[in-house]
C-alpha cells in the first residue's frame, strides 16, 4: 500500500553514496555528463519534503506479501505481527538503470519497480544508443530539483525568511560555464532578489507535442 505519512528522509552521506553506487553500475559508454552536479540535484529531490510527498504513492515495498489476516485486539497492540512501518524509505531499493522498451531507450530512477524519475527517446532504433535519454534524464532532475526547491523557498518566503539566486546567470546556468540549473541559496540580510522567467520548449514526438520547460 502506498505511503499513508511522509517517508522517512534519508541521510544526505547514505543516500549520495548509494547514487554514486548505482551510477558506477550504469554500461561504461555513458555521455559525457556532470556527475557531482546529478547527484547533488537527485541527493536533494530524495530528501526533500515536498517531492517525498509527491512521490509517495510510487515509494511502495517492493517486496509482495501474501494477504494479512485480520486484526484482533491482541495484534493491534503487538509489534510481532507488522513489518517495518510504511513511511520507512529503504535507499537499497533505488536504482538508477537505462532500459530498451516499447521502441524506446529510457533512463531512469526506480524505487524497486516504480518509476520516479524518466528521461526517454521515442521511437528510436535500439542500435543509435541511449545517449539522448540519459541526457534527458539529467535535465529533468536538474528541472526538478530547481523546481521542487523554488517552492520550498517560496514557502520559506511566506514564513518571512529571504532567499536569492546567487551565483544563476540570465541563461539559467553557473557562472562558472557549467551547463544545469543552481538551486537558490539564501540571501544574506538586505540582499535584492533577480527575477526568474520559465520558457517552455516544444517538440514532436509519436504521441503528439511534448513541452519542456526551462528557467531563465
Amino acid at each position: 500500500m502506498p505511503f499513508a505519512i511522509l517517508p522517512t528522509i534519508p541521510k544526505e552521506a547514505k543516500l549520495r553514496m548509494h547514487l554514486k553506487d548505482t551510477l558506477d553500475d550504469l554500461p561504461n559508454n555513458l555521455p559525457q555528463y556532470n556527475e557531482p552536479r546529478l547527484l547533488d540535484d537527485l541527493t536533494f529531490l530524495l530528501r526533500s519534503p515536498l517531492f517525498l510527498y509527491t512521490i509517495s504513492p510510487r515509494l511502495t515495498n517492493p517486496v509482495t506479501r501474501g494477504t494479512p489476516e485480520p486484526l484482533t485486539p491482541t495484534s493491534m497492540t503487538s509489534d510481532a505481527d507488522f513489518d517495518k512501518p510504511d513511511s520507512a524509505f529503504d535507499v537499497s531499493y533505488l536504482k538508477i538503470r537505462i532500459k530498451w522498451e516499447d521502441d524506446s531507450w529510457a533512463a531512469q530512477l526506480v524505487y524497486g519497480n516504480n518509476v520516479l524519475l524518466e528521461g526517454r527517446q521515442l521511437d528510436i532504433e535500439q542500435e543509435l544508443g541511449f545517449m539522448q535519454s540519459f541526457w534527458w534524464f539529467c535535465e529533468e532532475a536538474s528541472f526538478l530539483a530547481y523546481e521542487f526547491k523554488a517552492r520550498e523557498d517560496a514557502a520559506m518566503v511566506r514564513r518571512g525568511g529571504k532567499v536569492d539566486v546567487e551565483g544563476v546567470t540570465e541563461e539559467g546556468r553557473l557562472e562558472n560555464g557549467v551547463d544545469g540549473w543552481v538551486t537558490p541559496r539564501r540571501s544574506k540580510a538586505g540582499e535584492k532578489r533577480r527575477s526568474l522567467k520559465l520558457k517552455i520548449r516544444f517538440r514532436d514526438t509519436a504521441r503528439g507535442p511534448a513541452g519542456v520547460w526551462r528557467v531563465w
